[in-house]
């Protein structure tokens, strides 16, 4: 008899400079081969009530019973469900979205824990203000294995990861003000996507450049203040150590040319 497990989905949604991003479901295969998933969605905007995109949306078969939304061409985290393909420049459909899985655990008979999974999922419909970047189905999905005291994914990391999911580790809360995803959207992925870290020299290519009022003290606020993650607080915390390192070297190099340029003034004349 094959085990149980639940597993973490992983449905490529974007890129940004070559960066990809996710979307994270649960998905739940029992002894007969059968799956099922939990997944989190965006829900009806409410512009004048501060909700540009609703509140968080589970999806978790109703229509089933405790076994959660089959997972089939029905379901929309499903790889031939054709509601989340690629699009072409003319949106036309071409192919499937990559997937990939994470296994959290396996055992011979995970049905209770599975029943309890996906009734504390439908608890949680319709509560937590939904935002493209610190609470969404990312959030979820963590939330829902944390509580059940199962372990949360590690390849969605933003330092070493595979799988970039944003809104990841953190935890929902009913009082969040959801930001308004245009225009700050692309702007904020740009700039997660955009880090490139070397532990091993002081070298960064963030470019500030194309960003409104980027300083040194502002930036590395920003990239936390946009994420609320428990993975960007060492990011904002390194690239705060970069832009120290950065400042510090401009000022040695403008005290090295302020000696040089002194020299070249004091310099005694030669008598010919």
């Amino acid at each position: 008899m094959e085990n149980e497990k639940i597993e973490v989905g992983y449905r490529h949604i974007g890129s940004v400079a070559d960066v990809d991003y996710y979307h994270k479901f649960i998905l739940y295969t029992n002894k007969q081969g059968e799956q099922y998933t939990i997944s989190g969605w965006t829900g009806k905007a409410s512009p004048d009530k501060g909700l540009p995109l609703g509140y968080l949306t589970v999806k978790s078969g109703l229509e089933t019973g405790d076994n959660g939304w089959k997972y089939n061409e029905e379901n929309d985290d499903h790889i031939e469900n054709q509601n989340t393909w690629y699009e072409n420049n003319q949106n036309m459909l071409f192919s499937p979205q990559k997937q990939f899985r994470e296994l959290i655990i396996e055992a011979p008979d995970l049905s209770q824990k599975w029943t309890e999974m996906v009734q504390n999922a439908r608890s949680k419909n319709n509560i937590y203000p939904y935002d493209f970047l610190i609470q969404n189905s990312n959030t979820l999905a963590d939330t829902i294995l944390r509580e059940a005291n199962l372990p949360e994914p590690k390849l969605d990391d933003l330092w070493f990861g595979e799988h970039l999911a944003p809104g990841s580790g953190n935890t929902l809360n009913p009082n969040l003000i959801p930001r308004d995803p245009d225009p700050n959207k692309q702007k904020i992925l740009d700039t997660i996507s955009n880090i490139r870290l070397s532990e091993n020299t002081n070298e960064t290519n963030i470019d500030k450049t194309n960003n409104n009022n980027w300083t040194p003290e502002n930036f590395a606020a920003f990239v936390q203040n946009a994420t609320q993650s428990p993975q960007t607080s060492r990011l904002a915390e390194r690239i705060s150590q970069l832009d120290a390192a950065e400042q510090q070297l401009a000022q040695q190099q403008q005290a090295q040319q302020e000696q040089e340029s002194q020299a070249q003034r004091i310099k005694p004349r030669s008598i010919g």
